[in-house]
């Protein structure tokens, strides 16, 4: 990060004359321009109280790519803060934030414009919170998203979810022979592509593993692992689809088709 000129502080100096406006003002620029990964790793998250500072220049930033849940209000760069960071996250990332109480529910400088979202967000008021026993779990009041009827049995619907946990276990056994550890994740998009399973080799290398209980694979049953190939470039290692059929399919661009017993069998 460029640094600062510091001025010397007069005896009554408070945090509004000592530099922290222009040290805020160089930061806020970080999201009207880029910053290498040198760079970002050192940017401390807590200046989230940015929100204080108006003009951060989100007039000119309309329709930035990095903005995928909603452009951000101008008046404030809570909003922006929080998917800038997301947008430089890795497949399988996890961000915290720390945000000012009120950030992002208050009507300041342009947070009432943010909606409650089931399974997703959720304002809470105190009274809620009161009749809650003040229990500060999510799923109290984020509550869960509505499901659309699929018009897929209950019963098909369990035994993918038993054959997707057997996998997992298994490829957790047989990574534990590894030298070289390896992540599990899942991973899901805004447009709610998903890849059952995520392998992760550090910042290298990065898998998808999609887990299917039929006897045959589409075109369809490939989109999540194109979702994943495209955000992790050119750490993308291969995409496959253990399902339960007998051949081995290569569907080019890094994406097959296996048979889910090739698991614990050589095949032929």
């Amino acid at each position: 990060m460029p640094k600062v000129k510091k001025n010397s502080a007069p005896a009554c100096a408070t945090s509004a004359n000592v530099g922290y406006e222009a040290q805020l003002w160089q930061i806020a620029d970080a999201l009207r321009g880029s910053m290498n990964a040198a760079e970002y790793k050192h940017v401390c998250l807590s200046l989230l109280f940015l929100k204080y500072i108006s003009d951060w220049g989100g007039e000119r930033l309309q329709g930035d790519k990095r903005w995928q849940y909603g452009a951000p209000p101008s008046g404030n760069a809570n909003f922006a803060w929080v998917q800038h960071i997301a947008h430089h996250l890795a497949p399988a990332g996890v961000a915290g934030y720390e945000l000012a109480n009120g950030s992002m529910s208050s009507n300041e400088s342009g947070e009432g414009e943010y909606a409650d979202i089931a399974g997703f967000c959720k304002s809470a008021s105190l009274e809620e919170v009161r009749k809650n026993g003040h229990v500060l779990s999510p799923g109290r009041y984020v509550g869960a998203e509505a499901m659309a009827d699929d018009g897929e049995p209950f019963e098909e619907k369990l035994l993918g979810s038993m054959l997707e946990t057997f996998v997992l276990q298994e490829l957790r056994r047989q990574a534990s022979w590894r030298q070289a550890p390896l992540g599990f994740f899942d991973f899901r998009d805004r447009d709610d592509f998903e890849v059952d399973i995520v392998l992760e080799q550090g910042h290298s290398a990065v898998a998808g593993v999609e887990v299917k209980a039929t006897a045959t694979v589409g075109e369809a049953d490939l989109r999540g692992l194109r979702k994943l190939r495209d955000a992790a470039g050119k750490r993308f290692a291969a995409g496959v689809v253990l399902y339960d059929g007998s051949a081995t399919v290569n569907f080019r661009d890094g994406l097959f088709a296996v048979p889910i017993r090739a698991l614990w069998e050589a095949l032929t």
